[in-house]
C-alpha cells in the first residue's frame, strides 16, 4: 500500500503517516495538500494523511477545501 504525506520530513504529518504505516508500506511526500489528495484521487497513492488543524492557525482550509472537492 502507498500513503502519501504532506512534508516535508520531520513534519507532524511525516511522523503521523511513520506511526500508521505498515511495515511493507510506501510512504510518499508530496509538497501541498492539493498535490497529495490529487494524487489520491488518481489513484496514484491507496491512502493520504494531511493536516486539518494547526495549533497556531487553527483548522487547515486548504484540506476542508480539498475534502469538498474530493469525489470520493
Amino acid at each position: 500500500m502507498s500513503i502519501g504525506y504532506l512534508g516535508p520530513n520531520g513534519s507532524y504529518s511525516h511522523q503521523a503517516t511513520l506511526k500508521y504505516k505498515k511495515e511493507k508500506d510506501e510512504i510518499i511526500e508530496f509538497n501541498t495538500i492539493q498535490t497529495v489528495i490529487k494524487a489520491l484521487e488518481n489513484n496514484k497513492i491507496d491512502k493520504c494523511i494531511v493536516p486539518i488543524e494547526n495549533v497556531i492557525y487553527g483548522s487547515v482550509l486548504d484540506t476542508m477545501d480539498a475534502i469538498l472537492e474530493y469525489k470520493d
